[in-house]
């Protein structure tokens, strides 16, 4: 049997529940409520579900206590640089705090693209992309 080549979830470490499940549905993203616990919450993403967990919990589950943080960011591909900026104000009036404004994306393959990084309220980075060399279809999902 091999690995399957893809993520069918992500789950975030959060502080604060309540609070970090009120900043995802400000940001108008579908909370599935009736699949979400006092521990957890349950998020439908284009392709893949984003989960919510208390971070002490986590970390005691995934026997994960003693790990130092590491660095990854969340990537999300928009089909222009407009969409990409109104993302980020979308994201700023929801609490989050805008790392990098939108603008011109070096890492690009083809052309320039755009590109914005925001933090929610625990920190996670987000990476607002447009690459024309890797634009989403009608559900979101790159091919």
């Amino acid at each position: 049997m091999r690995l399957f080549p893809g993520l069918s979830s992500l789950t975030l470490g959060v502080s604060s529940l309540a609070e970090a499940t009120a900043f995802y549905e400000k940001l108008g993203w579908k909370h599935l409520a009736d699949e979400s616990t006092s521990a957890t919450s349950v998020f439908v993403l284009n392709n893949m579900l984003l989960i919510l967990r208390d971070d002490g919990l986590m970390r005691r589950d995934l026997n994960a206590g003693e790990l130092r943080d590491p660095l990854a960011a969340c990537g999300q591909n928009y089909g222009d640089g407009p969409s990409v900026s109104a993302a980020l104000e979308r994201a700023r009036e929801a609490g989050a705090t805008i790392l990098r404004e939108a603008g011109p994306d070096v890492f690009a393959k083809r052309s320039p693209g755009a590109r914005g990084v925001f933090s929610d309220p625990d920190g996670h980075l987000w990476d607002i992309v447009y690459d024309p060399a890797r634009m989403p279809d009608a559900t979101g999902a790159i091919r």
